[in-house]
């Protein structure tokens, strides 16, 4: 069909060794997983064509490397976390996972996921719910609720004291963020006898939006409270 002509072109043109069928096959089970009907015409550009957890758990890593150095880099947290003097050095226990879209680093994420569970290592591969309207994924993702409210975040915008509406706006959903990552660890600690939690955050990127008068203000909140 049309779609497809579209689509083999777009392939051929950015993905020299790709394999087409197979992607036209994805797509097409996409579509109707999505509900996407065939006589729509089909938006390259749109955000994101297929659900965070696709296939994440059907395929095969072609090699472990990526895995192995992410490994070690929780590991490092780990280990000055317990540190008071190395503690003095950073400012949370953090790091940030940057890569193209579709490169893997939800894939790399889950497969971090099943290894830690081996080494007695509570990880949650968190889905934070920055938009109401997101269609629910699969069973892989804990949910966490990171709303903020639209008219009030526009309401503390507004009136003569702004800045100090802001501030007092601002604590207040920092205080309720707390209280979501409070009671994610309570919730796991009270199934598991939890000596380490790492938290992987999928999917982040709103929570880098400016709020408040704050840059980035939901991710500054987590790693607060880290």
């Amino acid at each position: 069909c049309k779609n497809d002509d579209k689509l083999k072109n777009f392939f051929h043109e950015n993905i020299k060794s790709c394999k087409v069928q197979e992607v036209l096959k994805d797509f097409h089970q996409w579509r109707e997983e999505t509900g996407n009907r065939p006589d729509k015409d089909f938006d390259l550009n749109f955000r994101k064509m297929v659900r965070a957890d696709f296939k994440i758990e059907s395929t095969v890593l072609s090699h472990e490397y990526d895995l192995e150095c992410f490994s070690k880099r929780v590991d490092q947290l780990f280990k000055w976390h317990t540190d008071d003097e190395m503690r003095k050095d950073y400012v949370a226990p953090y790091f940030c996972f940057v890569q193209s879209s579709g490169t893997g680093k939800t894939k790399i994420m889950y497969e971090y996921k099943q290894r830690a569970q081996k080494n007695n290592i509570t990880c949650l591969l968190i889905l934070p719910s920055v938009d109401l309207l997101v269609d629910q994924e699969g069973g892989i993702f804990e949910r966490l609720d990171l709303v903020i409210s639209k008219d009030e975040n526009v309401a503390a915008q507004q009136g003569a004291s702004q800045i100090e509406a802001n501030l007092q706006r601002s604590r207040a959903e920092a205080e309720r963020i707390f209280v979501k990552l409070d009671s994610l660890i309570q919730k796991n600690k009270a199934t598991n006898n939890v000596q380490k939690v790492a938290l992987l955050f999928d999917e982040s990127h709103p929570l880098l939006k400016e709020e408040f008068g704050f840059d980035a203000f939901r991710f500054r909140c987590v790693r607060l409270w880290l």
